[in-house]
């Protein structure tokens, strides 16, 4: 037994720092010492030396801890977090005994798709285990968050980079929704991949309070290895503990086991929609256009609140479903209340084509918005974490936005020319970007960023150019209607940020883009007063 300390994240989760253990690490002793704890991976591998192993999401070390003690003789250490990244390299790495200065271990602070995407190496082992913190699942912030780490892409690229013999092996928490999802990312990257039968691939166990582990590998698991799995779950108690594969009659009334056997079976054989439709939670695998792995509540399912008290459900789907929901209510209700109303009523007589500037600048409040978030999400991935993309998506959008609205006043650019423009450049951008981010994900973070900013700014430039033209257009009706457009626009923007999510989880972001797109399109549509001005200028 290990000792550890606990390094504390979001309150909730921990992670193991080993202490008081030998340096270099002793190699497991035998088949016995490696079935205690969650070491399976490298009970296949117990007759050979792993040339090199993987731990995305180090945390306190143990992952990489047990790498070494499965013999691994290089160990890529990846950790996201710099603050836990800092203290397993500074402040405890005397307490860890340098684990993380071995010279066979290699520390990267990096997102763990973009360095996988990277690296010239093939991988014996592949770990990510828990590397999510409850907390956030508590407050069900994981629902509405994208996460690249869990989509079908992601594990192309993990089983990309596995040796012929090499196995990923990714914990998550033992749960209805969660797990079977897991199994079924897992399932259609082999699918996507070529492999043939993909479903012998592929091995599951879960052990309720130890979680839920899937194992993939390029080659296929032999029925030596699956006994070698039930043994394990033997020794620890749980002989019921595997859940793929089973023959279909042992998994009658065993819950998660079945739905992950039948989708594998319905796959195979037909009427997989069917199937998932009967299921209780949306388990459909997920890809990097809707990275939404934690969302399983379907578009009917958000009223769902009222009805399923089960804390669990509501942690992990109705409740953070219906926060978004009663969102969108609220806020259009509150602009609708607040801003369309009174403006019919008090400016109608005063404003010329009231209803058509309306829909201009409702246009374009949410088709700004659209494109603004839709970048910000797309370049997470490219960027490898969301603070690096908020900050270079909005700096960039604000700056190349400010050019573009100093141009659209400076010279004689006509929003009819410019708008339909705009609208067919974000049409073209929904579907070359992903194509784009996904030839650049491996390249050094400083080109990511430079590549990011370049996509962008062209955006930008454009849709900096309808909102002062419009203002300009709109002020020669009277000047009273100018703060009445500020506000309709601002106030769809708010609007539009809370739907852009919701279209994101069940259409994806290309959808989002393409909706923005028709939204500019239409601006441009509506847009007739402005030729005054723009003859004005000539």
């Amino acid at each position: 037994q290990l000792a550890t300390k606990r390094v504390f994240i979001d309150g909730d989760a921990w992670t193991h720092i080993v202490i008081d253990r030998p340096v270099p690490p002793e190699p497991f002793d035998d088949v016995e010492d490696r079935m205690v704890g969650d070491r399976l991976a490298f009970l296949f591998n117990e007759d050979e030396e792993m040339d090199r192993a993987l731990v995305i999401g180090t945390g306190g070390g143990i992952d990489v801890y047990h790498a070494l003690q499965g013999r691994a003789r290089h160990v890529d250490a990846i950790e996201l977090n710099p603050t836990t990244f800092r203290i397993m390299i500074d402040e405890y790495l005397e307490d860890s005994a340098g684990l993380m200065a071995l010279p066979n271990v290699h520390p990267y602070n990096e997102e763990g798709r973009g360095f996988v995407r990277n690296s010239p190496y093939e991988y014996d082992v592949i770990i990510m285990h828990g590397i999510d913190t409850f907390a956030a699942i508590n407050s069900g912030a994981y629902v509405l968050s994208e996460n690249y780490l869990y989509t079908v892409e992601g594990m192309m690229d993990y089983i990309s980079h596995l040796s012929d013999d090499g196995i990923l092996a990714i914990t998550r928490w033992l749960h209805e929704a969660e797990s079977p999802r897991l199994f079924v990312v897992c399932l259609e990257a082999l699918y996507e991949l070529g492999v043939e039968d993909p479903e012998k691939h592929i091995l599951m166990k879960g052990i309720p309070g130890a979680g839920a582990t899937v194992f993939v590998k390029r080659s296929a698991f032999t029925d030596e290895q699956v006994e070698q799995a039930k043994e394990f779950l033997a020794y620890q108690g749980a002989p019921d503990g595997l859940l793929f594969p089973l023959p279909e009659e042992e998994t009658i009334g065993r819950g998660i086991p079945h739905v992950m056997n039948q989708y594998a079976k319905k796959r195979r054989e037909g009427g997989l929609e069917e199937y998932l439709a009967s299921l209780k939670f949306a388990i459909h695998p997920v890809y990097d256009d809707s990275p939404f792995f934690f969302h399983f509540d379907r578009l009917a399912d958000w009223a769902g609140v009222f009805e399923d008290t089960d804390p669990g459900t509501l942690i992990r789907g109705h409740w953070a479903s219906f926060t978004l929901f009663a969102l969108l209510l609220f806020t259009t209700a509150v602009v609708l209340l607040f801003m369309f109303l009174p403006l019919a009523a008090r400016t109608r007589p005063r404003i010329p084509r009231l209803g058509s500037w309306l829909v201009y600048f409702s246009c374009l409040g949410v088709a700004f918005i659209f494109v603004e978030i839709a970048l910000m999400q797309r370049f997470a991935l490219l960027l490898g974490h969301p603070s690096r993309s908020l900050a270079i998506v909005l700096a960039g959008l604000l700056i190349s936005s400010g050019i573009g609205s100093q141009l659209g006043g400076s010279r004689n650019i006509s929003m009819r020319i410019a708008l339909p423009l705009l609208a067919a450049l974000i049409l073209a951008c929904a579907f070359l970007y992903p194509i784009i981010i996904d030839a650049a994900l491996g390249q050094p973070l400083v080109f990511r960023g430079i590549l990011a900013l370049a996509l962008v700014a062209p955006l930008g430039i454009l849709m900096g150019m309808p909102f002062p033209s419009g203002l300009r257009a709109v002020s020669a009706a009277g000047d009273e209607a100018t703060p009445w457009m500020w506000g309709i626009n601002g106030g769809t923007t708010v609007v539009g940020s809370i739907l852009a999510i919701i279209i994101a989880i069940y259409s994806g972001f290309t959808f989002v883009l393409c909706i923005a797109a028709a939204a500019y399109a239409l601006a441009g549509f509506v847009y007739r007063g402005g030729s005054k001005i723009e003859s004005a200028k000539g």
